[in-house]
């Protein structure tokens, strides 16, 4: 919960995120920013989800210019990650996302999480944005 530091990360996330829409766009294409959902456990011991917060913080975001679409919905708790060993975490994500709301065809989905360690998490995601059509960047603040 500490604005300052949301806000540095935000500003180090703005100058990535304007050269991928930049690009998205000169080719015809539309990007959104999607953050990787929390879990209603892990939501209530937070009490925010970081990634949408620093993303609420980034100038691109704010002045319009990239959509945050909260496509994604945590369909089913998991364990904490940073607890497990490389292979349960790719077990302990399957099945974890579901669609929670429909994406504009043709969409260039900019999946972010706060850190990656296996990829698991994001890979999940990504798969059921796939399947919801997307094109799907994957984007981790930590690695």
């Amino acid at each position: 919960r500490d604005m300052r530091a949301c806000q540095l990360l935000a500003d180090m996330l703005d100058d990535f995120l304007v050269e991928l829409i930049a690009d998205e766009a000169l080719f015809g294409g539309r990007a959104v920013a999607v953050p990787i959902p929390l879990g209603k456990k892990r939501l209530a011991e937070r009490g925010l989800n970081q990634i949408a917060a620093v993303l609420r913080a980034t100038h691109v975001v704010r002045s319009g210019r990239l959509p945050v679409v909260h496509a994604l919905a945590r369909i089913r708790e998991t364990n904490m990650q940073s607890t497990l060993p490389r292979a349960e975490r790719l077990t302990n994500m399957r099945g974890a996302f579901g669609p929670a709301h429909p994406l504009p065809p043709n969409t260039t989905v900019l999946l972010i999480d706060d850190v990656t360690t296996t990829g698991a998490t994001l890979s999940e995601a990504a798969r059921t944005l796939e399947s919801m059509g997307a094109t799907v960047q994957l984007i981790a603040l930590a690695g």
